[in-house]
């Protein structure tokens, strides 16, 4: 086989040339690394987050972790139970460190078609990193905003800022108040024992 101008294209090339989903099809004949989900549970865009920006689209790790922690949790239910996202991406590395080259390159297949299907779904998507700053921003407004999962007026944001500054200063006055008095109660002893 060769392209246009007679060379033979390497492997890298057809690789990238050809259609995910057609090099995806071929590799389910006989894959190199048996999936705990279905393809269509795997390739499925994560679920919405809080905010309202589409998901990012699932890379080779997140696909694996995915069926990982799937097969962990069917694996051994009474162990994972209490593992959260950082303890499975975790064992999930290690996993994936000891993982041959065919499945590196079969889950790097399956997240090209995630991209595909992730553009189909969100055409106009860009990436955009929050900046650390801006998620400290949002984890504090919505912590304001969310009173069990309910939004919060901007009446009662503004009644509790008040009561914050009522508290805040009625504190600041009794401690100077107790300063003062401190103060007073220091002179009159000294006056007192003065005039003795």
């Amino acid at each position: 086989m060769s392209d246009r101008r007679g060379k033979v294209p390497t492997f890298n090339k057809i690789f990238f040339e050809t259609d995910p989903e057609i090099l995806m099809k071929e590799m389910m004949d006989d894959p190199p690394y048996e999936l705990t989900l279905s393809l269509e549970e795997l390739l499925a865009a994560r679920k919405k987050r809080k905010s309202q920006k589409p998901p990012r689209a699932q890379n080779k790790f997140i696909l694996f972790r995915k069926d990982f922690t799937a097969r962990a949790r069917k694996e051994d239910p009474v162990r994972t139970k209490s593992m959260n996202t950082r303890g499975f991406s975790s064992e999930a590395k290690q996993q994936w460190n000891a993982q041959p080259a065919e499945v590196h390159q079969f889950f790097t297949i399956l997240a090209k078609v995630a991209t595909k299907k992730h553009k189909a779904m969100y055409p106009g998507y860009v990436y955009e990193p929050e900046k650390k700053q801006d998620k400290q921003v949002a984890a504090s407004e919505e912590n304001l905003t969310n009173d069990s999962h309910a939004a919060v007026s901007e009446e009662t944001l503004w009644m509790t800022h008040k009561q914050f500054l009522k508290k805040t200063l009625r504190m600041t006055l009794q401690m100077n108040l107790k300063s003062t008095l401190t103060i007073v109660n220091a002179r009159n002893r000294n006056d007192t024992e003065a005039t003795f």
